[in-house]
């Protein structure tokens, strides 16, 4: 099949980098990549499958080989900007120019600021080309907000009832929705994050495990939890002390009495407050940095995800709307979506009488497309 246009085959690239599971990528992007001749012919495609393996642009270059075509006959696009540093495998930057390849052309730009493939190529006389194709933005939005601003890109999901509270005037918030949206939080939110953030009044309120349950299994993740005064660790039997092999307890805190030595389990972050508070912004650069946490799911009332979403910290937003009412109280009232105007409705769905609705934050595209 011939296209026309140098958009149409980077949106080639892009439905090939589509049919990588994102899972078995994290923390790494998912690209797609393709060798074109000089009849503008493809005869070569790759996508990065797997992470520590082969790059896109590796992969559709064999490709090519195998196929008994020269590359350097041909242009290559990829999805997103080649790389140029060593990490688990070598730069694809150095492979292209081994292979005499002439012209790149990428729909997206990459803000890893260990990557210079555009700079390293043009100096080596290569034709380049950035092409912006929103789609490749929309592929990696995690990715892309981790290296825009080294934090875990955050979701915030909450549930309200018909007349829009969190919880009634006792602060009770348990089964707003019904089982379906509760298996989706489990199989799908949860499932494909790094770490839930909430605080310790929610643990405290509902004695919450906080960890992945599917079936009859349970999973373990990574839990932080806003602690000031510790008061997690003077109570053993919560369910949050579930036994931890390949997971973190990590209770923010400026309480100086913690004990020693605390469970292996168990971490302490010192939060760096503003006002009293705990300065989030700082927080995250903290889990991104030390604890390799790149995607985050917050699960509390109104008050920590409100504050995130003014703070400007929030990238996606997950509203579930059950059929319950509860007495309209000030103290627990839900989050308005039309309170923020940089969320934008991406998806609706529906789980028995629940509504869910997906809001994206699209704000930091700009950043990429200039």
């Amino acid at each position: 099949m011939n296209y026309i246009t140098q958009t149409e085959y980077l949106r080639e690239t892009i439905t090939l980098a589509k049919q990588v599971d994102p899972r078995l990528v994290r923390d790494n992007p998912r690209v797609g990549a393709i060798l074109v001749n000089s009849l503008g012919e493809i005869v070569g495609k790759g996508c990065h499958e797997r992470w520590g393996e082969a790059h896109a642009e590796v992969n559709a270059i064999n490709n090519a080989i195998e196929r008994g075509h020269n590359p350097s006959a041909c242009t290559l696009y990829v999805s997103l900007e080649p790389c140029s540093h060593t990490g688990k495998t070598p730069p694809c930057t150095s492979l292209i120019l081994e292979k005499g390849i002439k012209k790149v052309v990428f729909a997206s730009a990459d803000p890893n600021p260990h990557v210079a493939g555009m700079e390293v190529l043009k100096n080596s006389g290569v034709e380049v080309l950035h092409v912006l194709v929103e789609e490749a933005l929309d592929l990696n939005k995690r990715f892309f907000i981790n290296h825009l601003f080294s934090r875990p890109f955050v979701i915030v999901k909450a549930a309200i009832t018909k007349n829009g509270m969190m919880a009634d005037a006792d602060g009770n918030s348990k089964w707003i929705t019904g089982t379906e949206s509760r298996k989706y939080v489990h199989e799908v939110l949860r499932e494909n994050v790094d770490g839930i953030l909430s605080t310790a009044k929610t643990v405290l309120k509902d004695n919450a495990s906080l960890n992945i349950r599917i079936g009859n299994r349970s999973k373990e993740l990574n839990c932080i939890v806003l602690d000031k005064n510790l008061d997690l660790l003077n109570n053993t039997n919560l369910n949050i002390h579930q036994h931890r092999n390949h997971s973190k307890l990590i209770l923010v805190s400026d309480n100086d009495k913690e004990p020693d030595p605390l469970p292996p389990h168990i971490e302490i972050i010192k939060g760096n407050s503003i006002a009293g508070d705990v300065n989030l912004s700082e927080l995250f650069r903290v889990l991104y940095s030390n604890y390799k946490i790149t995607s985050l799911l917050v699960e509390a009332g109104p008050t920590l995800c409100q504050s995130l979403l003014k703070a400007g910290l929030v990238d996606d937003l997950v509203l579930f709307i059950g059929d319950k009412v509860f007495p309209a109280n000030e103290r627990y009232a839900g989050i308005k979506s039309e309170a923020y105007p940089n969320f934008q409705l991406v998806q609706t769905l529906n789980f028995e009488n629940d509504v869910c609705n997906y809001y994206g934050n699209d704000s930091w595209k700009e950043l990429l497309r200039k």
